[in-house]
């Protein structure tokens, strides 16, 4: 049996949007190949079909998150796809309306 093993150093989350589908992909390149996985918002254009914004819509394989209540529905401003390209996006939904967060910085 073999085990393959994917080693992920990083992951690298914005919640940038602009620019046309491909204006970050060869920042995003750079990432992949340091093995820090690239997560993007889907954008605030939403919710009708072919919202989505860049760079959640690269060719690159990435991940694009959108908002759910959280009731698990759609936000109303959350951007889906498809892409460009025709890619289903987003890849992950995730409650995000009236979500307290902390940060914790370690030093």
């Amino acid at each position: 049996m073999t085990i393959c093993r994917f080693m992920i150093k990083y992951v690298f989350n914005r919640g940038y949007y602009g620019g046309g589908y491909d204006f970050m992909d060869d920042v995003i390149e750079t990432w992949i190949a340091g093995n820090i996985v690239p997560v993007f918002a889907n954008g605030n254009e939403g919710p009708s079909c072919g919202s989505l914004r860049s760079p959640a819509d690269s060719r690159l394989p990435l991940v694009a998150v959108g908002a759910t209540t959280i009731d698990d529905k759609i936000s109303s401003f959350s951007s889906f796809g498809p892409s460009i390209l025709g890619q289903i996006k987003p890849s992950m939904q995730n409650i995000t309306v009236n979500l307290y967060v902390t940060s914790i910085q370690v030093i």
